[in-house]
């Protein structure tokens, strides 16, 4: 057979590496697509998968802005630290009687009964000043947990606007936007459920 008889191979077409191009930008884009989506949905009222809410919605949801606090542990804590995960935050009051130790197994029992998600959520308590015996023991006993000194309200501020004044759970979004807040008198399934609708909602964080 001489040269002339080999089958000659097509040179390949551009199209491919284009189409895997778009194909990678597409899944990397996907997310960001329907956080913008899921943001934007509440903040012209909408619900999550067509359900009621149990918690109270903030509309539009509030960024929070760039803040520079000090956690108990001395490192620095600042908007970045909200970024690419869902918080939950909680202004603990002084001193922290019965209704705050429930408030505080509430956040524990609700962050365990997400399961395989829970590492997906944050849990951030607010304090005017260093921990009392009783927060810190329970610090050092959850993970994914950070005490963060507020003295100023810099965080405890916007969440009190939020709850009406009324001590509440806010929900703080991969984005860093305040887009919920949850009364821990309430039935606590209720901030399960919304917990698992926004989680699965949303592929970042």
């Amino acid at each position: 057979m001489t040269n002339d008889d080999t089958p000659s191979r097509r040179p390949p077409s551009p199209w491919r590496g284009r189409l895997l191009l778009l194909a990678l930008a597409a899944g990397f884009a996907a997310p960001l697509i329907g956080a913008w989506w899921l943001l934007d949905h509440l903040q012209h009222g909408g619900r999550l998968w067509g359900t009621v809410n149990h918690g109270r919605l903030v509309t539009p949801p509030r960024a929070l802005e760039a803040f520079e606090l000090t956690a108990a542990d001395g490192s620095p804590v600042g908007a970045a630290d909200l970024r690419g995960h869902w918080t939950l935050l909680w202004a603990v009051p002084s001193p922290c009687t019965q209704d705050c130790l429930a408030t505080l197994h509430l956040l524990q029992q609700v962050w365990l009964a997400l399961g395989r998600e829970a590492p997906r959520v944050r849990r951030w308590l607010l304090l005017e000043g260093p921990p009392e015996p009783a927060v810190s023991a329970w610090l050092e006993r959850q993970p994914g947990s950070r005490a963060v000194l507020d003295p100023e309200g810099r965080l405890r501020g916007p969440l009190a606007e939020a709850g009406g004044g009324k001590p509440v759970i806010g929900i703080v979004d991969p984005l860093g936007n305040l887009m919920e807040v949850f009364d821990p008198a309430a039935d606590p399934r209720g901030l399960l459920q919304d917990l698992r609708r926004l989680l699965k909602a949303s592929k970042i964080g």
